[in-house]
């Protein structure tokens, strides 16, 4: 389906309030209610936006969340669970407060409907790419195996390695395995984004390397990394240190990656942990560690509504958050963190709206965490999605009926898939700190990356080897 040129018009998840008959009883509205609330209201928000002052100082920081499949749909579904959850119709997400908005185009440049992987190409490395491509320009084939000068002449530098290499400290974290899409255009350079391991790699020749071996060998910098994906990691049966079965799918080249990993911080007489449990993670002490590689399960990490919370659990999207700013804020320099609730897009594919809108809400905790840490004159923290996926509210329900039904529940589809697909429509930035507002109108995804690298005087927008002014404010 992906191969093709179709477009369906139709919803492969929806909620529907028509017929349901879960209600929420006692509601505080917590909104407007006359027509004088709702005079006062638009005067208040009127007298916020007539105040607001853009902050044009150059970003120490930058905090990066991604809503994999995080559309429109998903973000007023999660408002409104939010609000049920505390007895009020709905409840704002903390990224929905952030004073400046834009709508992001996701097209890939060879599909109307993208992929994650190409759609992290754009938002992290500022060009467009070719479905299915991760950390490469779109004159490169898709599923080419190179390690040539058109190689080396279509990889892009993303954000996180822009900052590197301008002295901060960074750090990705996800739900997801850390090989996978999203996360992999942080450091990777590949032609096919399912080339997570060298067993994925099977009659694939031209050299080139998979994406857990050049985590692990081309970007020893990155201070923390935290998610899924063990089995990317380590050589098949090998015995896994939670499940303590064989890992039957892992890699075939015989190498420990974590165990590497590991030795190579040794022997540099480094600060790290390695973990993979709640227990241990909990048990790192972020003023003593200076790097962090978090494996939590085989594959990805678990739905928020089904995850251990015990020390043999795997800790929360906002608990690694909290972590990862208090090891990596020790930087003077400041520091790049890449945040992404993977699994909405994950239940958004097997129709689970319920799982889906509880990682949302895991998200917006993972943001209110960080904007405890972070001071917003020197942080400029950006929430957005890769792409849409086919997920709508509909139905003319009374706002106080229950937006939710069983945790596992499959909506009847008029076509039946066993697969829901993304969809082609813009997705919103929400923004706050240094250079904002910048982030306003509807713009190409590729721009995200270029506001941050002009934000924060990274790589072409470091004008600091121009002139002086990129100390304090820039040139506009």
């Amino acid at each position: 389906m992906a191969g093709g040129l179709i477009f369906l018009f139709l919803t492969a998840v929806a909620i529907s309030f028509l017929g349901n008959d879960l209600r929420v009883a006692a509601y505080d509205l917590g909104e407007p209610y006359t027509p004088a609330e709702w005079e006062k209201h638009a005067e208040e928000t009127l007298n916020d936006i007539l105040n607001r002052v853009p902050v044009k100082q150059r970003a120490k920081n930058i905090i990066l969340f991604i809503g994999d499949g995080m559309g429109l749909p998903t973000i007023a579904a999660a408002r409104i669970l939010k609000g049920q959850l505390k007895g009020k119709y709905e409840i704002p997400l903390a990224f929905e407060k952030f004073p400046y908005t834009a709508l992001s185009k996701t097209h890939s440049a060879d599909r109307q409907v993208a992929d994650s992987a190409s759609t992290a190409t754009a938002y992290l490395g500022g060009v467009k790419t070719n479905f299915g491509m991760s950390g490469m320009a779109a004159p490169y084939p898709f599923g080419k195996c190179g390690n040539d000068s058109e190689y080396e002449k279509n990889k892009v530098d993303s954000i996180l390695t822009l900052a590197h290499k301008a002295g901060k400290s960074t750090g990705i974290v996800s739900t997801c395995r850390l090989t996978h899409a999203s996360p992999s255009a942080c450091y990777a350079h590949t032609a096919d984004r399912d080339w997570e391991s060298d067993a994925d790699m099977v009659g694939v020749k031209g050299g080139c390397s998979d994406i857990a071996k050049q985590l692990i060998d081309d970007n020893k910098y990155i201070q923390v990394m935290m998610g899924g994906g063990r089995y990317k990691f380590l050589p098949r049966d090998y015995m896994d240190p939670e499940k303590k079965e064989p890992i039957t799918s892992g890699r075939l080249d015989k190498r420990n990656l974590p165990e590497e990993w590991e030795k190579e911080k040794k022997d540099k007489n480094l600060k790290y942990k390695y973990v993979w449990n709640k227990g241990q993670f909990d048990a790192i002490d972020p003023k003593e560690t200076d790097y962090v590689l978090g494996l939590f399960e085989p594959s990805h990490m678990q739905f928020d509504l089904d995850r251990d919370t015990s020390a043999a659990g795997e800790p929360s999207l906002a608990e690694m958050v909290e972590k990862s700013i208090k090891i990596l804020k020790k930087n003077k320099n400041g520091f790049f963190l890449f945040v992404e609730g993977g699994k909405i897009d994950s239940a958004h594919h097997d129709t689970l709206a319920k799982k889906a809108l509880y990682e949302a809400l895991g998200l917006d905790k993972a943001v209110e965490a960080a904007l405890k840490l972070v001071d917003l004159k020197e942080t400029l923290v950006i929430a957005t999605a890769d792409h849409s996926i086919s997920f709508q509210t509909l139905g003319y329900g009374t706002r106080n009926n229950s937006i939710l039904d069983a945790d596992n529940y499959l909506p009847q589809v008029g076509v039946p898939l066993n697969y829901s697909s993304h969809t082609g429509e813009d997705v919103a930035i929400y923004s706050i700190g240094p250079w904002a507002h910048l982030f306003q109108g509807s713009m190409e995804q590729t721009n995200i990356h270029h506001f941050m690298a002009y934000a924060a005087c990274l790589g072409n927008y470091d004008y600091a080897a121009k002139a002086e002014n990129c100390k304090g404010n820039q040139p506009m």
